[in-house]
């Protein structure tokens, strides 16, 4: 094999990636982890890209795959060209915003390919990402975050308002006369437990991803 041309620049790509478990026979009452297992695959967006000028005169660089194995940390590392074993930690890959190459800002993409865990396989979703010349990047950083049906921040905080605007309208109403009872606003949070008991309340805004068994008519449910 021979060296890459010293005209092009490169990156490096880290990440660990680990199984959480449940706990073992040990001393403390926490779940177990183990390094995973298997390799991440990154392919380039264009399969080949001209290098007009080196000092060995033009070239045209061709992307095959490169594959990256997990060692006994769960550390993406370099593979043994023949043995195929961990060398050590880390990716080198070429740099996606080389000013050399005739093509610029293209991307790599990496495809995760885990061993099963317990007749379980462990999954990631490929995604592309950029790779500066000179940068270090870890995958984790990059990864897609998995969506959840629970409430995170900022969905909590657009159902407050909406909540504050609807309660504006009930008193609104009862000011006018328009609404019986006892004037005032009720926010339940009940996620997932349908049956949440209804507050002693004339209005209600409940914020799950069930529609939950005790609202009213007139009550809200955001289940956004």
């Amino acid at each position: 094999m021979s060296a890459l041309p010293a005209e092009l620049s490169t990156g490096m790509v880290h990440g660990r990636f680990i199984v959480a478990l449940v706990d073992g026979d040990d001393t403390d009452h926490e779940p177990e982890v183990i390094p995973a297992t298997g390799r991440v695959s990154f392919k380039a967006s264009v399969g080949y890209v001209p290098v007009p000028v080196t000092a060995e005169g033009p070239v045209t660089v061709m992307k095959g795959p490169i594959v990256g194995v997990l060692d006994d940390e769960g550390y993406l590392s370099t593979p043994h060209p023949t043995t195929g074993e961990p060398m050590y930690r880390g990716v080198k890959l070429l740099a996606t915003d080389d000013p050399d190459m005739a093509v610029k800002d293209w991307t790599w993409t990496a495809d995760y390919r885990f061993d099963s865990v317990n007749a379980t396989t462990m999954t990631i979703p490929a995604h592309s990402f950029a790779l500066p010349g000179g940068a270090v990047v870890d995958l984790t950083t990059m990864v897609k975050v998995p969506s959840s049906p629970g409430y995170g921040l900022p969905q909590a905080e657009a159902a407050v308002l909406r909540a504050e605007a609807v309660a504006q309208s009930v008193r609104d109403d009862a000011d006018a006369g328009r609404f019986d009872g006892k004037p005032g606003l009720s926010i339940v949070n009940h996620g997932t437990n349908a049956n949440t008991p209804r507050p002693d309340s004339p209005w209600v805004l409940w914020l799950g991803t069930v529609r939950p068994t005790n609202m009213l008519n007139y009550d809200l449910w955001d289940n956004s």
